[in-house]
């Protein structure tokens, strides 16, 4: 049994009841937990039905993440006090070795949010305008090593993730952007085994691309290890591909290397520098080297800057098995509406490693005026980039909510007065 977050909003300091599958209810206050991260029922009353014969199945309730295991009555029965004092216990907010901040509790105490609002300023990525939202609940802030985190809900878009003051994910509309990044060059490629994956700590681009059955080696390299934390937390739906078998995890000599095992075998997870990574990679043996790389980093400042230099294109061409059929695809952090002299420039970089070159863009409300470019790029100047070679499956399909052939190919298709400006472009 689900409870939607907004009735729980709505119910909160009322007394509720829980009925389980035979009939049993629990009568309780919810409130919210110490923490002000959970809900909690508190003064917890038992309601038990005359017949408890043949009642077998167990329940979940799962509220903000936090579940309580309805067992048979009669066990139920037998630890009645220890349900009492902790039903619904909260989660501990994530604290690893580089969280020292604490959990902002209030919007007010939060210099990104200005009466009750988060703002997205960036006069660097989209000067002159700003997106904002709502905060209806902070739910983790603080400082990593690398970035600067923030994760809040908000009633329309659910729970938000925030890097260096950029939306980076919400739960409403994050397969608009993962689904294209991952599946543009996924369905250009005849045969992709070997895919890399710089980035994407909240596992989003990792689930769709688990989708292809090809695929046989799915790597992940991520350098904040918080990211991965916080999306198994707050986004589970995006992080399904980073769930660990049970007590699965290894010692390595190597700490960069994950070697925990993942559900999905094909699943290996390195916690280092992309960029770092790559040029191990591009020196290494060619086996090693892959058919697809994603780029899904965050914006072009703090940890991610670097992808978003020549340096940076070179070293993926030189990470491809084969530069004439693989692909590279890329984040711009920009779109034609938002800083053309900026998109024009990484267009120039890119085409001055690959022969092809082409932009396109997905539609995600979350982002700064609603759009977001993505360039791919291959080294086979023959190569249409706009017509996929490969076409979902009828179940491959159903389960993709945005993608699609004919969305692949009008996803390239731009307004004249951008044609003819990149057109001119040396």
């Amino acid at each position: 049994m689900s409870i939607p977050i907004k009735l729980l909003n709505e119910a909160q300091g009322h007394t509720i009841t829980l009925e389980l599958s035979n009939g049993d209810t629990y009568r309780g206050k919810l409130v919210e937990s110490e923490d002000n991260m959970n809900m909690q029922l508190r003064d917890v009353t038992l309601t038990p039905m005359e017949s408890h014969k043949g009642v077998t199945r167990m329940d979940n309730v799962f509220i903000r993440g936090s579940q309580i295991r309805f067992i048979t009555l009669p066990e139920m029965l037998k630890h009645a006090p220890l349900f009492k004092k902790q039903a619904l216990k909260p989660q501990p907010p994530i604290r690893g070795p580089l969280n020292r901040g604490r959990v902002q509790q209030h919007t007010k105490d939060h210099p990104w949010i200005k009466d009750g609002w988060f703002r997205e300023l960036s006069d660097k990525c989209f000067p002159g305008q700003a997106f904002t939202l709502r905060v209806d609940k902070i739910l983790e802030s603080y400082k990593t090593e690398f970035q600067e985190v923030l994760v809040f809900y908000n009633k329309q878009y659910g729970n938000v993730l925030v890097l260096d003051g950029i939306i980076q994910c919400t739960e409403r509309d994050e397969f608009a952007y993962q689904e294209m990044i991952a599946h543009i060059p996924l369905y250009l490629h005849h045969n992709p085994k070997r895919v890399l994956i710089i980035g994407g700590g909240d596992g989003g681009v990792l689930r769709e691309v688990l989708k292809h059955k090809c695929v046989e080696d799915a790597i992940m390299v991520e350098i904040d290890q918080n990211i991965i934390s916080l999306a198994k937390k707050y986004f589970p739906s995006m992080s399904t591909g980073l769930q660990l078998q049970p007590q699965s995890s290894t010692k390595t000599a190597d700490p960069e290397k994950e070697t925990s095992k993942f559900i999905d075998p094909r699943v290996q997870l390195n916690i280092c520098d992309g960029f770092e990574y790559l040029k191990k990679i591009s020196l290494g043996p060619q086996d090693n080297k892959f058919d697809i790389i994603i780029t899904d980093s965050s914006d072009p400042e703090g940890p991610a800057e670097a992808f978003f230099h020549r340096d940076y294109f070179q070293l993926l061409k030189d990470s491809l098995r084969d530069p004439n059929h693989g692909l590279i695809i890329s984040q711009t952090s920009e779109n034609v509406w938002l800083n053309m002299d900026y998109l024009t420039g990484l267009i120039r970089q890119t085409r001055s490693v690959f022969s092809n070159v082409e932009y396109c863009y997905t539609m995600v409300p979350s982002y700064t005026s609603g759009q977001l470019g993505l360039l791919i790029c291959n080294n086979n100047r023959d190569k249409n980039l706009r017509v996929p070679i490969r076409e979902p499956t009828e179940l491959e399909q159903d389960q993709l909510k945005y993608y699609n052939k004919n969305i692949h190919s009008a996803s390239f298709v731009l307004p004249k007065w951008v044609e003819a400006k990149w057109n001119k472009s040396p």
